[in-house]
C-alpha cells in the first residue's frame, strides 16, 4: 500500500502539468499511466495557441514543429476563404515529445511515475485504488485525479459519463499543405456534425476529421479522395502514422466530488467548437493545483473539490456554455449554408470583427462580438431565429 498526497491517473499533458505544479510545492505525487510510453498512442492535430501556452508558463521548446499565422476554409463545393491577422497565433507541436517533456518536468520536480500501470478499481467510500502492472497493489491517496481521457475510469467510478462524442481519425502523411496555415475542410457529407483539418507538421502533413455518426476512418478516406479542398494533394499510400479517438461533446459543470477531481478530456474540458483539449485541460489542471494547494494549506484535503468547482465555474463555465451553443448551431448547417458562411469570410465587416475579437483559446469572445450582427448573418444564411444563441 502506498499513501501519496495525490494520485494522478493518466500521464497526458493535464496529468503531468498538474504533477509538476504540485511537486514543486512539496506534495508527494504519484502518476500512473497505462501505456508503456508517454505520448503514445496519439491522435491529435497538435495545435496550441501561443498566448495561452505562455500564460501557463510554457515556453517554446524543441517539440514545436511549426507556427501558424492563418486559417483557410474550404467548403464541400470548392469555395475557399483565408483569414489571418499577420502575427503568429499557434504552435504546431510534436504531441508525443510535448507529453514526454512535461513528464520530465514533473519528474525533475519530484513526482513519481509508474508506466504500464493501470487503475483497475476504485473504492470511492474509502478512496482506495487498485493498481495493476509495473506497480501492482493498492494506493490510498488524500486526493485522486482523473486525467485519464474520454473513457476515464475515475469518472466512471463516480457514476458520471457523457452521452455524446465526436469520433476522430487522423493520419500523418506526405502532402501539399502550405506551412503556416491551418486548413479547415467543411461539409456534412464529408464530416457530419463536425469538420476536417489539415496542417503541416515538420516534414509531414496531418490530415484528420471528426464525425458524430459513422466510421471516421471511412469518412477520412473519402475526404482525402473527394473533398475539393484536399483531393489530389495527399499521397495516400505514404502514411507515417494513424490514430483514432473520441472527444466528448459536452462537459461536466461539477468536475469533482469528495476528494476526486477530473481534468481534461475526462471532464469534457475541450474547446466546444474545435475539440482542442490541450490548453483548456492544462488551464483546468492549473485551477485544480491551486485548489489542492489551498486545501492542504487549510489541512482539509477533501475541500479541494469544493474549491476546484468554484474556480472552474468562475473561470471557464460560461466559456464552455456559450461555445457549446455556437457549435450546435454551426455543425447543424447544411452544405449550402456552409457555402454562404465561407463566403462571409470575405466580407470586410465580418473580417474586422474576427480580427479584433478572436481569441485562439477562448472562443466566446468572438461569439459575443458577433451577436450585434447575428441577425444579418442569419438573414444571409436564411436561418430562422430558433436557437437560444439568438
Amino acid at each position: 500500500m502506498i499513501y501519496p498526497d495525490v494520485l494522478i491517473v493518466g500521464a497526458g499533458p493535464c496529468g503531468s502539468f498538474l504533477a509538476k505544479i504540485l511537486s514543486e510545492k512539496g506534495l508527494e505525487v504519484v502518476v500512473v499511466e497505462e501505456h508503456p510510453q508517454i505520448g503514445h498512442p496519439s491522435c491529435c492535430a497538435g495545435i496550441v495557441g501561443i498566448r495561452g501556452m505562455r500564460a501557463l508558463g510554457i515556453k517554446k521548446e524543441d517539440w514545436v514543429l511549426g507556427e501558424l499565422k492563418s486559417a483557410q476554409f474550404f467548403s464541400s463545393s470548392g469555395l475557399s476563404s483565408k483569414i489571418g491577422r499577420g502575427g503568429k497565433e499557434a504552435w504546431v507541436i510534436d504531441r508525443a515529445a510535448f507529453d514526454r517533456w512535461l513528464a520530465e518536468e514533473a519528474l525533475n520536480a519530484g513526482a513519481e511515475f509508474y508506466l504500464s500501470t493501470r487503475c483497475i478499481g476504485i473504492d470511492c467510500s474509502t478512496s482506495k485504488v487498485k493498481l495493476s502492472g509495473v506497480f501492482s497493489g493498492f494506493a490510498k491517496p488524500s486526493i485522486i485525479i482523473g486525467s485519464d481521457g474520454f473513457s476515464s475510469i475515475v469518472r466512471k467510478s463516480l457514476g458520471l459519463d457523457f452521452g455524446e462524442f465526436t469520433f476522430c481519425a487522423q493520419i500523418e502523411t506526405k502532402g501539399e499543405i502550405e506551412e503556416g496555415t491551418a486548413e479547415i475542410y467543411l461539409g456534412q457529407r464529408f464530416s457530419p456534425g463536425f469538420f476536417a483539418w489539415g496542417v503541416r507538421a515538420g516534414d509531414v502533413c496531418r490530415i484528420g476529421l471528426g464525425t458524430t455518426s459513422g466510421n471516421p476512418v471511412r469518412y477520412l478516406r473519402n475526404l482525402i479522395a473527394k473533398h475539393p479542398g484536399i483531393a489530389g494533394r495527399v499521397k495516400q499510400k505514404v502514411v507515417v502514422s494513424a490514430g483514432v479517438k473520441a472527444i466528448p461533446r459536452t462537459f461536466l459543470s461539477s468536475p469533482a466530488r469528495d476528494n476526486f477531481l477530473l481534468v481534461g478530456d475526462a471532464a469534457g474540458q475541450v474547446k466546444q467548437i474545435t475539440g482542442g483539449g490541450i490548453f483548456l485541460g492544462m488551464f483546468c489542471a492549473n485551477i485544480a493545483a491551486l485548489s489542492i494547494l489551498r486545501a492542504f494549506e487549510e489541512e482539509k484535503p477533501k475541500k479541494a473539490s469544493k474549491f476546484y468547482i468554484q474556480m472552474f465555474r468562475k473561470e471557464l463555465l460560461s466559456e464552455l456554455e456559450v461555445s457549446k451553443l455556437a457549435s450546435r448551431f454551426l455543425f447543424n448547417l447544411s452544405d449550402k449554408k456552409i457555402d454562404t458562411l465561407v463566403s462571409l469570410l470575405e466580407d470586410q465587416m465580418f473580417i474586422g470583427i474576427v480580427k479584433s475579437a478572436f481569441d485562439f483559446d477562448f472562443h466566446s469572445s468572438l461569439i459575443k462580438a458577433l451577436i450585434p450582427v447575428f441577425p444579418e448573418i442569419l438573414g444571409k444564411l436564411k436561418v430562422r431565429r430558433k436557437s437560444r444563441l439568438i
